[in-house]
């Protein structure tokens, strides 16, 4: 048994508050327009379809918001949906457990636009930084990742159906 250092753990993890907050900006934008036009245009210029600006403003703001609101609510679900699974999987304990080195290691180049995938025990194991679909470690080592060639490390993982998910890493 090797004495192992841990690297990342899923329980450490909450819902990424960036994606949530980010669609919402533009829920704002689009409220801050219909108050722009409600409070700051006047009445006095009309356009060809006989709607003034501020009316029409107030109605292109209303609307950017609602399609806003329409995005925000499909993302954040989304978001929150992988995110209670898979706390569900790791508080149910609803995983697997392999220990081994890392072989067919390959590394996700500097410049990105690919993934970094390695197996252990014939278990294949992928993941990008800039793939945040799920909540399993997925930070390369060309931003600073642990997991290379020949590593010793022992990993928690389970599978969404589409990869294997890494919940917990230790590594040597």
């Amino acid at each position: 048994m090797q004495d192992l250092k841990l690297v990342y753990d899923f329980a450490d993890r909450f819902p990424r508050i960036e994606v949530i907050l980010f669609p919402l900006v533009f829920v704002a934008i689009g409220l801050a327009i219909f108050y722009y036009h409600k409070k700051g245009v006047t009445e006095n210029e009309r356009l060809k379809t006989n709607i003034s600006n501020r009316e029409y403003g107030m109605v292109f703001g209303i609307f950017f918001a609602s399609i806003a609101s329409l995005f925000s609510t499909f993302v954040i679900s989304i978001n929150l949906n992988e995110y209670f699974k898979t706390k569900k999987n790791y508080d149910n304990k609803e995983y697997k457990i392999i220990e081994g080195k890392v072989q067919h290691y390959h590394p996700m180049p500097e410049g990105g636009h690919d993934s970094e995938h390695f197996d252990v025990k014939e278990i294949y194991f992928e993941y990008s930084d800039s793939d945040i679909s799920d909540y399993g470690y997925n930070n390369a080592t060309s931003n600073g990742g642990a997991i290379k060639e020949n590593l010793y490390i022992r990993i928690t993982y389970f599978n969404n159906g589409d990869k294997n998910v890494i919940l917990k890493l230790e590594t040597e």
